[in-house]
Order: C-alpha cells, then sequence, then structure tokens
C-alpha cells in the first residue's frame, strides 16, 4: 500500500489529453479544472476529446472562476454532451491568488471579505472529491 491515501498533482494548463489519459490511468479520480468563458472552454474540448475517445470514466470537470451565470451555463452545456461536471462551481476572487502570494489559508486571509466564500466553495468541493473516490 502506497503511503499516501490523497496525492493532488496541479499540471501547467492546457495539459495534453495524452498526458491526461495516463493520469487517469494512474488515478482515482482525475479533476480538470475550467474557467466558464470562451476561450478555456474550447481548450476544454480539445482536452478533453482523448479522454472521452480512450474510454476514461474517473474524470469531472471543475469550474472556477465563475463570474455571473456563466458557470451555469458551462455545467449544463457539458451536461448535455454527457461530461460529469462538478455540483459546486467555484466563484471568482482575488482571494484565491492573495492567500497564495501571502502563503496562509483563505480562511486565515480576513483581510479579503470573499476570501472566507471561496474557502467555503473549495471544501464543497473537497467533499464532492472524497465522495467520489470513497
Amino acid at each position: 500500500m502506497a503511503p499516501y491515501d490523497y496525492v493532488v498533482v496541479d499540471t501547467k494548463g492546457n495539459e495534453q489529453g495524452g498526458d491526461l489519459v495516463s493520469l487517469a490511468g494512474d488515478s482515482d479520480l482525475l479533476v480538470i479544472p475550467t474557467k466558464p468563458d470562451g476561450l478555456s472552454a474550447t481548450g476544454l474540448i480539445r482536452t478533453l476529446k482523448p479522454i472521452i475517445e480512450s474510454g476514461v470514466q474517473n474524470y469531472v470537470v471543475l469550474i472556477v472562476a465563475n463570474e455571473g451565470g456563466r458557470g451555469d451555463e458551462l455545467r449544463e452545456a457539458l451536461a448535455e454532451e454527457d461530461v460529469p461536471v462538478m455540483t459546486t462551481i467555484v466563484r471568482k476572487s482575488t482571494a484565491v491568488g492573495d492567500a497564495a502570494e501571502k502563503q496562509i489559508p483563505l480562511e486565515a486571509y480576513t483581510s479579503n471579505r470573499y476570501a472566507k466564500l471561496v474557502a467555503v466553495d473549495y471544501a464543497s468541493v473537497t467533499r464532492e472529491v472524497l465522495n467520489h473516490v470513497k
């Protein structure tokens, strides 16, 4: 048995589909984050094509940096194409980058009023991921 229960690997953006197919083969769940803007959605389709064509089933799309209703629109469009999408949509906030720069957890970033809301979003994402892998 491996010494870790969970390993999170953060790859560069626009990861090649073949690389993601390999990662999925070695994973219980592959989470593919995307922003709900036109350019990111177009790139997502290119990214997902090899995954879908390879028959990978253990993946899910996570919508992040949501503004307005764009995340809901993207989730509905992906669901219509039978692409698995997480229920949680993470709202857009500068708090994520600011907290990372300050090297503090979002929950501790009290000078930004949205940090706690985004932290709640990511806690919900964590619960969803754990439900997928159990």
